[in-house]
């Protein structure tokens, strides 16, 4: 049951990103918890409660007689609650499969070692369910995966996306 949970929230979160009305800027965070269910499985309350907000979801709530509504801070705040919770659960923060292969570190951050270990620090051993490298990993099963990609670079990512999605397509 948990699992399904995980695919509503991606599905809930898309259709309302594809009717217009929905924050882009909030849609990354929300596919990076539905995507990350071996995660956020301790997270399931929460992420009931952030589904029901998504759907109740109003770019005027708070505004006059939308007082039943629910606005992107609101999403934004159980967003980071979830993001948190899976933060205090864990002993050991859990490392993405990754990083010891990772081509952008590798190849990309070998001369700025500083910045390389923060940005491990923060995502390959926290959060990298958002990078935007491990989610073109995992939805790809690590084929045809961009060494050159920053973990950072968004436009990069939707390319590289669209990219292995027309090559997959284009497969017999």
């Amino acid at each position: 049951m948990k699992a399904d949970l995980f695919v509503e929230l991606r599905a809930v979160a898309l259709e309302l990103s594809d009717q217009g009305d929905f924050p882009d800027w909030l849609l990354p965070d929300i596919l990076a918890i539905a995507d990350g269910r071996e995660v956020y499985a301790g997270q399931t309350a929460l992420i009931a409660e952030l589904i029901a907000q998504i759907k109740g979801y109003d770019p005027y709530a708070g505004a006059g007689c939308f007082g039943d509504s629910v606005g992107a801070g609101t999403i934004e705040t159980t967003v980071r609650k979830i993001r948190a919770g899976r933060r205090q659960s864990e002993d050991n923060a859990i490392t993405c499969e990754l990083l010891e292969c990772c081509q952008f570190f590798n190849d990309s951050m070998k001369d700025l070692p500083k910045a390389a270990e923060y940005i491990r620090s923060k995502l390959c051993r926290g959060d990298f369910p958002s990078c935007p490298r491990y989610r073109i990993f995992k939805a790809h099963h690590g084929q045809d995966f961009p060494p050159h990609l920053s973990p950072m670079d968004v436009d990069e990512v939707a390319k590289a996306l669209r990219c292995l999605e027309k090559r997959k397509g284009a497969k017999p």
